[in-house]
């Protein structure tokens, strides 16, 4: 127990490390995708404009242009941050280093300038195959410098975590470079110098508005320790610079040569549709992480949540990955020059680069804890020479794939060699087997979908790429939320000894009752996928705990909106979600995971010990969200799970039976029905103990009554044979309506309770057909406060189910059975196994040996015919409810599980 609150606080540390990060990069996300939104409007608007080889010289000098500015930069990005928010934390050390930081470039950039112009000549010969353009050269050293000059802006407001005013002034950037765009190069036909100068106009706006404040504030100084520590931080970098230029620049440079500037331009296209996730998803990431990386590193269990981060993040990128390839590619047919669509597979070869790229970023983590960042250049320069003699071989005989897949294998060396060295200086375990095995899916599934949107419509290969989206998300999170060896080894063993202190038939009700303040202040959050108004099972539950002195909180999916979104029943809470439906079949499975994810959400917002899911359908979002808080989990298997799936979901039923083998063995407790239910359970998925707490109504005095006669108009003479439930297609109703001729005049089949429209239809023409309209009656349900009273006017229960429609049907033991015997009704069952076997204990009805319409009348005429075997049958029924087939007994099962999760000291009942 000593260890309990250093568990938690390190738990509260890592949430809090996490959830900083992931504000942090969401934040800066604003500007980020509004970047890459204008980027996709400006580049179909210069390839309509430019020709394939001016858009491949523009493309070869804006990659010239981020290699010259990355290397005049110095490297003072990245040592900014360590500086300032590291080694100098007074506020005049830091102004102190804003000062040098500008001063640096400043000069920096003059050198740039001066040395571009004298060598524009030599350059443009060289780079882009002629000394006549030397301008461009020349406008392209101008844009290095405005380009340097608005980095001590950014970096001061990233710095001081003013995300906003970071975000406003990138899109203000953006947004004056593409209106600069239009003007120059729409209008005024500057060309490839009028792309350029736009570029200039952008960040010399930044420059105009933000420096002079900063030299207003920080003033013009230079303090020579500070400049030896921003050079010795930033120096090395540099070398790693120049590789990424390579890696990044070599390919489309020995494109030029070796093709064409117009393969260049078709490469480039592709290339930067598929960068998009390295704007959208590395862009927050590389502003966020610095800042994020040294916090975290500060603290006791850094390495526990480094792998958490690296975990979710990785997977987060693949999915992205996949994602945005997808889109990359409509994007290319839909808004750019049918030429540019020969290049379309380079969008998912570059999307897949970018990940490993953004994974070596965390395998770096322990060269820059250890200020060891000249093992930066030592990787880049090995990935970058890979991907230069790759591109040798490849190009000349594979063009634009060549140089695709020189680039992938690039980073994967770069990201593999990262991750050997920096585990000998800074081990974190990065879990690099997850990562594969979501890898591998994700490119089964692309290249799958591939195929099947091949000559199809907008709308189908859309759905397609969206369905395909939506799987690959679900593989992601059950990978995600697969726990560690270690950690499944500690959670099985903990369990197991919270089980073996469980021994329910041991335990008397007294016993429990006087353990019953064990439970007092308990949160419960249960989840059921569908109206808990109508759901007694789950209300008796409920109520049972809160008598017990849980809080209980059910969160339901309600279809009625007239009702409040929170009210208080019995004293349970419940929390009401209201879906959005869709009328088109193909947005359903969207919906349905929006709705899985609203679930998840509101189970997380809602403070609990425990989650409990009602069935199959609420087990995912109760899972996940018990995984994210790691509190035990109770699943309540109303019925067999996937027992009754259609014809539409069977076919994945392999998919569902590994997710349930996965999931229910990692149950605190696992609840159902009946016991050839639990049999199966354990059976099939390897469910831990099960729990039984059948369907038994609250005990009631109930008493003789003739409603149903007065209901119908029937008189004393009347013999009523009640079926009282849910009116649906597998409740072989209509073999009732066929057997109405086998009975006498005077015995009348009463069906009692909701109808589904279709089947109340199939059951009225079928009743018009044989003309039964005097034997069979289908009344509407009554109030569940009223319902015996109605079920006591009868004579005989009905549970006529057919044993073959599922092994759901034939291993239940309905809600009516219970209600039947409270009321004191003998029973005529089917020979569904555990109803049989109820029947036969108590001696309280009988079983029909077929489902054939003879056999079921001469069953029901046979029972009411030995009045004297009925009045023992009655009696028997009325015992059993009152001694054990009633609520008040079956409700410490409830109790005694959850207690022997929530109240044993050496349990660890949450999912780890």
């Amino acid at each position: 127990m000593e260890a309990l609150p250093l568990v938690l606080e390190q738990s509260e540390g890592q949430v809090s490390e996490m959830w900083r990060f992931i504000k942090s990069s969401g934040v800066y996300a604003l500007a980020s995708v509004v970047t890459p939104f204008i980027s996709l409007l400006l580049a179909p608007f210069l390839t309509h404009i430019l020709s394939t080889t001016d858009y491949g010289i523009l493309t070869l000098l804006n990659t010239i242009i981020g290699l010259v500015a990355g290397v005049t930069q110095l490297g003072m990005g990245a040592a900014f941050f360590r500086a300032y928010n590291y080694d100098y934390t007074t506020q005049s050390e830091k102004r102190c280093v804003i000062s040098t930081m500008t001063v640096l470039l400043f000069l920096s950039s003059l050198l740039t300038i001066i040395g571009t112009v004298s060598a524009a000549p030599f350059l443009a010969s060289h780079l882009l195959q002629h000394a006549s353009q030397s301008r461009l050269i020349i406008i392209a050293a101008g844009v290095i410098c405005v380009q340097n000059l608005a980095v001590p802006s950014f970096a001061w407001l990233r710095a001081e975590s003013r995300a906003l005013f970071y975000s406003l002034l990138s899109i203000g950037n953006m947004l004056t470079m593409l209106l600069a765009n239009i003007v120059l190069v729409g209008f005024l036909h500057q060309g490839i110098a009028g792309s350029l100068l736009a570029t200039g106009v952008g960040y010399s706006c930044v420059v105009l508005f933000t420096l002079s404040m900063i030299i207003f504030r920080v003033g013009i100084r230079v303090r020579l320790d500070i400049a030896h520590n921003l050079l010795g931080f930033g120096m090395p970098l540099i070398i790693s610079v120049v590789s990424y230029w390579i890696l990044q620049l070599s390919d489309r440079y020995l494109l030029s040569r070796l093709s064409s500037l117009a393969e260049t331009a078709r490469y480039g296209v592709a290339y930067t549709l598929g960068t998009v996730i390295s704007v959208v998803i590395m862009g927050p990431f590389t502003l966020a992480w610095p800042k994020t990386m040294f916090s975290i590193a500060r603290s006791k269990n850094a390495a526990h949540i480094f792998q958490m981060v690296f975990r979710w993040f990785g997977l987060f990128l693949l999915l992205s990955a996949f994602s945005l390839s997808s889109l990359g590619i409509l994007l290319l047919h839909w808004f750019f020059p049918v030429t540019y669509s020969s290049a379309a597979f380079v969008i998912p070869i570059v999307s897949v680069s970018i990940v490993f790229y953004g994974i070596y970023h965390f395998f770096m983590i322990g060269a820059n804890i250890q200020r060891k960042t000249w093992m930066n250049s030592v990787f880049t320069t090995l990935a970058a020479v890979a991907n230069l003699l790759l591109n040798l071989c490849l190009i000349p005989r594979y063009g634009a794939m060549g140089a695709a897949l020189s680039t992938l294998i690039a980073y994967i060396v770069l990201a593999l060699s990262a991750y050997i060295v920096n585990q000998k200086i800074y081990p974190i375990a990065f879990e690099m087997g997850r990562f594969v095995l979501a890898l591998l899916p994700g490119v089964a599934l692309y290249l799958g979908s591939s195929l099947l949107v091949r000559r199809q419509g907008i709308y189908l290969t859309v759905g397609i790429d969206s369905l395909s989206v939506m799987l690959y998300a679900l593989i992601l999170l059950v990978v995600g939320l697969f726990p560690a060896k270690a950690q499944h080894a500690s959670y099985k063993a903990s369990r197991d000894v919270a089980l073996s202190k469980y021994q329910p038939v041991d335990m008397s009700a007294d016993e429990v009752f006087q353990q019953q303040t064990l439970l007092v202040g308990r949160q419960i959050v249960m989840h059921i996928r569908g109206s808990v108004r109508s759901d007694m099972r789950v209300l008796r539950e409920a109520t049972a705990l809160v008598q017990a002195g849980c809080t209980v909180t059910i969160v339901d999916i309600e279809g009625v909106r007239t009702c409040p979104a929170h009210e208080v029943r019995m004293g349970i809470h419940i929390e009401h979600l209201f879906p959005i439906q869709s009328m088109w079949p193909l947005l359903r499975t969207p919906f349905k995971v929006r709705l899985l994810l609203y679930s998840v959400y509101r189970l997380l917002t809602i403070r609990a010990d425990a989650y409990h899911a009602h069935d199959i359908s609420a087990l995912p979002a109760c899972y996940i969200a018990a995984r994210l808080r790691q509190k035990a989990l109770i699943f309540d298997a109303h019925e067999l799970p996937m027992s009754n799936m259609s014809p539409h979901w069977r076919r994945f039923s392999w998919i569902f039976k590994g997710l349930l083998t996965h999931i229910l063995p990692r149950c605190a407790g696992v609840i159902t029905v009946s016991p050839p239910i639990g049999q199966a359970l354990c059976a099939l998925y390897h469910a831990p103990e099960i729990t039984l707490v059948r369907n038994f109504p609250t005990y009631q005095e109930v008493t003789r009554s003739d409603r149903l006669r007065q209901r119908l108009g029937l008189g004393p003479e009347a013999r009523i044979v009640l079926y009282q439930g849910n009116i649906q297609a597998d409740r072989s109703l209509e073999m009732l309506v066929m057997a109405a001729p086998f009975l006498k005049p005077d015995t009348v089949i009463v069906l009692l309770g909701w109808a589904d429209e279709a089947t109340r239809q199939q059951l009225d023409d079928l009743i018009a057909r044989e003309e039964m309209q005097e034997h069979v009656k289908i009344l509407p349900a009554v109030p569940y406060e009223e319902l015996l009273q109605w079920t006591a006017s009868a004579d005989i229960g009905l549970v006529l189910f057919s044993p073959d429609y599922s092994l759901s049907i034939r291993w239940c033991l309905p809600n009516k059975l219970f209600e039947y015997l409270m009321a004191g009704l003998p029973v005529l069952a089917s020979s569904l196994d555990a109803v049989e076997a109820m029947l036969r204990d108590y001696e309280v009805g009988q079983i029909v040996p077929s489902l054939s319409p003879a056999e079921i009348g001469v069953a029901i005429e046979a029972m009411l015919a030995d009045r004297t075997t009925l009045e023992r049958m009655r009696a028997n029924a009325l015992s059993a409810a009152r001694r054990d087939l009633c609520w008040e007994q079956e409700q410490w099962q409830v109790v005694r599980l959850y207690q022997s999760i929530l109240c044993c000291p050496l349990s660890s009942s949450s999912l780890s």
